[in-house]
């Protein structure tokens, strides 16, 4: 076994290749996109060191194997599935907390596939995980100074990058809509109650700011609101999650926190 950056990263492209084999609605596809993605994930977290892939133990037995000073006796064990994308959301801030969510749906429909009778890919198509499947192995690819062309080869990467350019698309148009449909809430509202329940947004936000939460503008009311998941009234319950997500837009990724 070995946890070094090159073969990982070798053994995912192989595993990808062989889901694009494949149909995009024949299960293997997802079953083949699930390990890559693993892999790949593995091969981010051995770029900053192999020792990251083994599971802590109190004698450091694996710890040593990745350091190349392990004993033959002892076989080595390497972290789970979700402890190796949950690093990469702590390692690599490109890689988001959605990004870390949309891999481990993809790994929970592989541990079904695998270990119980469900046609858990057959239930999933691929149409709803590929955009969240693209966008984790474009930041991955992206962290170990590699590109989707490198990790897929340039046909399957111009499929990836149109996939994601139009989720991205869709997603800031039905946001800037809802925005639309709130701002035209709150305008409807009298003087005095907009007045009001902009006074309450701002007497919530001073004190979630002291949580540090990040203050902004509403983008429907222009009342104070901050970014984060939950609601506010501020303009009839205009999530937050639609700001958070017209900021991401600005940058590099279109998905809704």
């Amino acid at each position: 076994m070995t946890w070094e950056r090159d073969p990982l990263w070798a053994k995912s492209k192989l595993f990808l290749e062989r889901a694009f084999a494949e149909s995009s609605d024949d299960s293997l596809f997802g079953l083949w996109c699930s390990l890559g993605l693993e892999l790949l994930a593995r091969a981010a977290l051995a770029s900053v060191s192999p020792t990251l892939l083994a599971e802590p133990d109190r004698e450091h037995r694996f710890l040593l194997h990745a350091l190349n000073r392990g004993s033959k006796e002892v076989i080595r064990h390497s972290i789970k599935t979700a402890q190796v994308f949950h690093l990469c959301n702590v390692i690599y801030e490109g890689f988001s907390k959605d990004d870390l969510t949309s891999a481990m749906a993809l790994v929970n429909r592989r541990n079904e596939e695998l270990h119980t009778g469900a046609a858990a890919f057959s239930e999933y198509p691929s149409k709803v995980w590929l955009p969240g499947f693209y966008q984790a192995c474009q930041i991955l690819t992206k962290a170990i100074g590699e590109s989707l062309e490198s990790l897929l080869g340039a046909e399957q990467a111009t499929i990836a990058a149109e996939v994601l350019s139009n989720t991205e698309k869709d997603v800031k148009k039905r946001v800037l809509d809802l925005i639309s449909k709130m701002a035209k809430t709150f305008d409807a509202k009298s003087p005095e109650e907009r007045a009001r329940v902009a006074q309450d947004a701002s007497t919530e936000v001073a004190d979630l700011v002291h949580r540090r939460h990040h203050k902004v503008p509403c983008p429907a009311c222009k009342s104070d609101a901050v970014i984060s998941r939950g609601q506010h009234d501020c303009c009839s319950t205009v999530s937050f999650a639609s700001f958070f997500l017209v900021q991401r837009l600005r940058a590099e990724t279109s998905r809704v926190r």
